[in-house]
C-alpha cells in the first residue's frame, strides 16, 4: 500500500528494491550504498522503543517502514523531499542520503497520526531524534528566543523555519514531561499543518487543561534555557550497554569501524558513532580525556568522546573530550550518562576514554 501511495506522489518509481528485512524496518539502498554496522537492527530497536513510548505496537509485516538510502546527486528529482535537506518521510517511509535518520523515522512512525501543525510536527521529531553528530554540539546552545505563539505562526512555504526546530522540540519535550505523551498526542492529532496560535490554544486548553499563553509562560520560566542536548529523549543512547567501573577510574579503548555491529553511520559529514552508558555514582569533579586520532584521515573526522547525562533538563551535565586535546575537568551530577564514541566512517580508528574522579565539585559538600 505504501509503495502505491509513494508512486502516486513521486514523478517516477525509480527506487531500489529492499535488500534487508527487519522486524519493523526494511532497508532499500541504491547500488554501492550501505549503512554501517547493524543499521536495520538499530532502526528496529529505535522504532520499538519509540512505539512503546508512544503507547502503540511497532509496525510489522506489510506495515513496516521502508528506509530508502539514495544517492545524493539526483535525490531531489527522485523524491518529493527538499533536495538539500538529504532526507524526508512520505507515506510512512523514509528517503535519505545518509543515516540512520531517526528524525525521519519519528515522522514515519507517526504518519497515521496526521500532518499536525508545523511547530508540533517537527517538535515531536526533534524531541526524539539523537543529539547531533555532524558538529560539536550546535544543540548545546540555547533555543531560539522567539515567543512560542510567534514560532507557531511562522512559516516558510508552509513549513517550520529551520531556526525554530530546537524551540519546537523543547516545547514538545516540556509538554510531554508535564502532561504525558498520550495527552500530547491528542493535541498533535487534532491539529493540521497550517493551524495558528488561536486554534492551538483552544486545543491545548481542551486536551491539557491550560491555554497556550499559560503553558508558554510556564515553559519560559522553567525550560526556556534548557538546550536540545538535554531535552532530547535519547531512547537508544540511554539504554545502550553499560560500561562497568568502580566510580573512581575508567579506562576503555576500542576500535571504531563501519563494519562493527554497534557502529552507526555514515552520517552526512562522514561521521561514525557507537553508544555505551556509564553510571556516575556521585556528584563530583571528574577529569575526562580521549585517546585517538586528533586530526582525522586527510583532515577529516577526528576521534571524540561525548558524555551526556540522561533524564532531561533537571541536573543536566555533559562533557566532551577530543583526541589530542588536554583532559577536561567537569562537574558531573550523579546518574546515568550516554557515552558516545565518535570518529570517521571512512577508516577504522582506535578511540579510548579515561575518566578519573578528582574530588568534590566546586560548591558541593
Amino acid at each position: 500500500m505504501r509503495r502505491v501511495l509513494l508512486c502516486a506522489a513521486l514523478a517516477g518509481c525509480n527506487l531500489p528494491d529492499v535488500q534487508q528485512e527487519g522486524a519493523h524496518v526494511r532497508l532499500a539502498a541504491d547500488p554501492g550504498l550501505a549503512l554501517c554496522g547493524d543499521a536495520v537492527g538499530h532502526m528496529d530497536r529505535f522504532i520499538a522503543l519509540l512505539a512503546d513510548e508512544l503507547g502503540r505496537p511497532p509496525p510489522t509485516g506489510r506495515d513496516r517502514i521502508t528506509y530508502y538510502l539514495l544517492r545524493p546527486g539526483d535525490f531531489g528529482e527522485r523524491t518529493i523531499c527538499v533536495a538539500d535537506r538529504g532526507g524526508c518521510s512520505v507515506g510512512g517511509d523514509v528517503f535519505a542520503t545518509a543515516g540512520p535518520a531517526d528524525h525521519e523515522l519519528v515522522h514515519a512512525l507517526t504518519w497515521d497520526d496526521g500532518v499536525s501543525a508545523a511547530f508540533f510536527l517537527e517538535g515531536l521529531a526533534v524531541a526524539y531524534e539523537p543529539p547531533l553528530v555532524e558538529s560539536d554540539y550546535v544543540d548545546i546552545q540555547p533555543v531560539s528566543p522567539r515567543a512560542i505563539a510567534d514560532a507557531i505562526e511562522a512559516r516558510e512555504d508552509g513549513w517550520l523555519p529551520d531556526d525554530l526546530y530546537f524551540l519546537a522540540g523543547a516545547f514538545t519535550a516540556f509538554l510531554i514531561e508535564k502532561r504525558g505523551v498520550a495527552a500530547y498526542l491528542r493535541v498533535y492529532q487534532r491539529l493540521q499543518l497550517e493551524d495558528g496560535p488561536g486554534l492551538v490554544s483552544r486545543v491545548l486548553a481542551e486536551e491539557l487543561g491550560a491555554t497556550l499563553p499559560a503553558l508558554a509562560a510556564e515553559f519560559d520560566a522553567t525550560r526556556r534555557d534548557c538546550p536540545a542536548i538535554a531535552f532530547k529523549r535519547k531512547l537508544v543512547e540511554c539504554s545502550a550497554p553499560e560500561l562497568a567501573w568502580d566510580g573512581e577510574r575508567l579506562a576503555e579503548f576500542r576500535t571504531l569501524d563501519c563494519a562493527d555491529a554497534d557502529a552507526l553511520g555514515p552520517f552526512n559529514a562522514g561521521t561514525l558513532v557507537a553508544h555505551r552508558t556509564l553510571v556516575v555514582p556521585a556528584d563530583a569533579s571528574y577529569t575526562i580525556a580521549a585517546v585517538g586520532d586528533a586530526t582525522g584521515e586527510d583532515g577529516g573526522v577526528a576521534n571524540v568522546v561525548d558524555l551526556i547525562r540522561c533524564g532531561g533538563c533537571d541536573d543536566f551535565a555533559w562533557a566532551q573530550a577530543r583526541a589530542g586535546a588536554a583532559p577536561t575537568t567537569v562537574a558531573l551530577t550523579a546518574g546515568t550518562y550516554a557515552l558516545r564514541f565518535r570518529g570517521p566512517a571512512s577508516a577504522a580508528t582506535g578511540v579510548g576514554v579515561r575518566v578519573l574522579r578528582v574530588g568534590p565539585a566546586p560548591g558541593w559538600r
